[in-house]
């Protein structure tokens, strides 16, 4: 509790004071040395590790250009991009986010520049991957749908296991009743509902809905909606009172 400090060195010589975010890259080790209003290195030699100072004067303040003189004030997040050349600080208290430059060392101000309107007419299907899947089922009576949902995902890519996969379904049209209107989502899903339709040549639609998060082989995660518009339309041919439909979710990557 009592050996924080503020010193660079080689094991237990160095000192943090409450440090709230590292980052590891390749063997380099980023510390945001928040009470220091720093950012540190740690960096192997030979059998021992040695901290190193790269970036803040220890003073809080706002001050940004070379990396020795630019102030933090107590950062408390990093995040480091793919290609490994900046290092992103959450600038907690200026409530900033500063970008440090790893090969120059320099810092700038990560500026977010949002367009003045935004167009609300945009179609609701243009945000996600979107298809249509035609169903035939039996008119006059209740058909039992059971949609078996599997994910088709490129080599490598995976669902994450630790996010919030789910789907959800859509039915406006009253032919079309559920138990269940969502649910979890994994590699495979099964989704029941019942279809009564009552003539030759009536139609209804469910919507199935699903969010797909999807770790990526380079590490990153990234969140895709998918669409899958279920039409249903009653035939003369007789298909019986269930109905097995393989429903693929294919997110573009």
């Amino acid at each position: 509790l009592f050996a924080y400090g503020d010193s660079d060195g080689i094991g237990i010589e160095s000192k943090l004071q409450h440090p709230l975010a590292v980052v590891a890259a390749r063997e380099d080790i980023y510390i945001a040395d928040s009470y220091n209003h720093k950012i540190k290195l740690v960096q192997r030699e030979g059998k021992t590790f040695k901290l190193t100072t790269i970036s803040g004067t220890g003073n809080p303040g706002d001050a940004t250009d070379d990396a020795k003189i630019t102030q933090f004030n107590e950062p408390g997040g990093l995040c480091i991009s793919e290609d490994e050349k900046y290092l992103y600080i959450a600038d907690t208290n200026n409530h900033a986010i500063k970008v440090l430059d790893l090969k120059q060392r320099t810092v700038h101000k990560l500026v977010l520049r949002f367009p003045d309107s935004v167009d609300t007419n945009t179609s609701q299907d243009n945000a996600v991957d979107s298809r249509v899947l035609n169903v035939s089922v039996s008119a006059g009576i209740e058909v039992s749908i059971a949609l078996n949902v599997s994910v088709d995902l490129p080599e490598g890519a995976t669902l994450s296991t630790e996010a919030p996969n789910a789907w959800t379904l859509k039915a406006p049209d009253k032919a079309i009743t559920a138990a269940d209107m969502k649910g979890r989502l994994t590699p495979l899903t099964k989704v029941s509902m019942i279809v009564n339709l009552p003539t030759v040549g009536t139609v209804a639609m469910a919507e199935l809905h699903a969010t797909l998060f999807v770790c990526l082989t380079s590490g990153v995660c990234v969140m895709k909606k998918v669409l899958v518009k279920v039409m249903f339309a009653a035939g003369k041919e007789e298909t019986g009172t269930t109905k097995s439909v393989d429903v693929v979710l294919k997110p573009t990557l």
